[in-house]
């Protein structure tokens, strides 16, 4: 289901080459793209993604993810990374050179001396302050293309909610979860920090309230127009999507869910085997060979096993170990 979603999402955007898809073992849901050719895009996600999430949400977060490489932000962040960090390393060398000669000037008293004075306080406070400004330009950006990204995922889609549900299901599971890393923050899908109040001008991510209601805004539309209102209705600020790109975009309308009609509820039992279904892709990844006993319990044999048969939890009865040229 994974690959064909990506097919499907690599074939609504028209971004060319299918990227590598990766899956990560790890419980916590969460996906980023990385790449900036099309030789070394890929996609990555959770297997916590993958049991969180059915295929509609699914859908969505990984249309948000091919928007992210139809946008070219993969290679636009690492430049924005490398100009902050120049910036960054500038400022520490100018500061270092200045408490390393303890600003000495010259001892002549020339009437200029006043001036001299004040513009190395003014170059002492505009290093200071470049790096704070530098961070600050690029948190914006990352912010303006994480809504870039989620209006490109309802146009691939044609089915905001996917990415709204997703959205919720995330922000909710990640409350629970571990302490994130304020370093890794820019490659997962919302904010990390968000449960410690760090929405702000630092923030890599905007407010996943804000963007799970702009999505459910756009009026059954799903164009980079209707996106565009929302997202000025929804935070009362100026547009978030390109002239270019609004003046090219055409309308189209938003489809239903993957069921006519509402979307259906989701049953204990749906998660549950989508659940399974994620460990058995995990297991055979791994090299875990998968047996079906007669009585329908899935047994898994680890690479390298060495036994001739293995009991059945269920029904005790004992299945013969396939060997590796054996088919099994």
């Amino acid at each position: 289901q994974l690959f064909n979603v990506v097919e499907e999402m690599v074939i609504a955007s028209g971004v060319g080459r299918m990227p590598d898809v990766y899956i990560i073992p790890d419980d916590r849901p969460n996906a980023f793209a990385a790449g900036r050719k099309p030789e070394t895009r890929v996609v990555c996600v959770t297997s916590g993604l993958l049991r969180l999430l059915n295929r509609d949400d699914l859908q969505g977060v990984i249309a948000h993810e091919i928007g992210h490489h139809k946008n070219g932000d993969p290679a636009l962040m690492i430049l924005m990374g490398v100009m902050m960090g120049a910036i960054v390393l500038l400022a520490d060398v100018f500061l270092r050179g200045m408490f390393q000669t303890g600003g000495r000037r010259s001892s002549s008293k020339e009437k200029n001396d006043g001036g001299q004075i004040v513009l190395v306080i003014l170059a002492i406070a505009l290093a200071i302050l470049a790096p704070i400004l530098a961070q600050m330009m690029y948190f914006a950006c990352s912010r303006r293309r994480e809504y870039l990204a989620d209006a490109s995922a309802a146009r691939f889609t044609r089915y905001p909610e996917g990415l709204a549900s997703a959205l919720e299901k995330i922000s909710v599971q990640a409350r629970g979860g571990p302490k994130a890393n304020r370093v890794l923050a820019p490659m997962y899908i919302i904010n990390p920090m968000e449960a410690l109040a760090a929405v702000g001008l630092f923030s890599t991510h905007p407010p996943t309230e804000d963007r799970v209601h702009i999505l459910r805004a756009m009026g059954g539309g799903v164009g980079y127009v209707d996106y565009d209102a929302a997202y000025r209705k929804i935070t009362g600020k100026a547009g978030c999507i390109g002239a270019r790109t609004l003046a090219e975009d055409t309308p189209a309308p938003a489809r239903e869910a993957a069921a006519a009609g509402a979307a259906p509820v989701e049953t204990r039992e749906d998660k549950v085997t989508r659940s399974r279904d994620v460990g058995d892709l995990l297991g055979r990844l791994d090299g875990l060979r998968l047996m079906k006993c007669a009585c329908g319990v899935g047994i898994k044999v680890p690479p390298g096993s060495r036994w001739d048969s293995i009991p059945c939890p269920r029904c005790g009865r004992d299945n013969p170990v396939p060997r590796i040229n054996q088919p099994g």
